[in-house]
């Protein structure tokens, strides 16, 4: 499933959208502006995890050999 966060979230019937054209379950999330800056928080605080050799962790990085 799904938990969407942030301004986008509360656009009018995006969750029903999103749950008919991908068949997931669909949330929005309860105060999607704070659990955006909640998130950014803890992600800061967890700067090491974040790092990988040195370098910024990317989406889709992982468990590729560098060149």
């Amino acid at each position: 499933g799904i938990i969407l966060t942030g301004g986008g979230a509360k656009l009018r019937y995006i969750d029903k959208m999103i749950k008919r054209k991908l068949g997931l379950k669909v949330k929005v999330a309860s105060s999607p502006e704070f659990s955006v800056a909640e998130g950014t928080g803890r992600a800061l605080e967890h700067l090491d995890i974040l790092y990988h050799d040195g370098n910024m962790f990317k989406a889709g990085t992982i468990g590729k050999e560098k060149d």
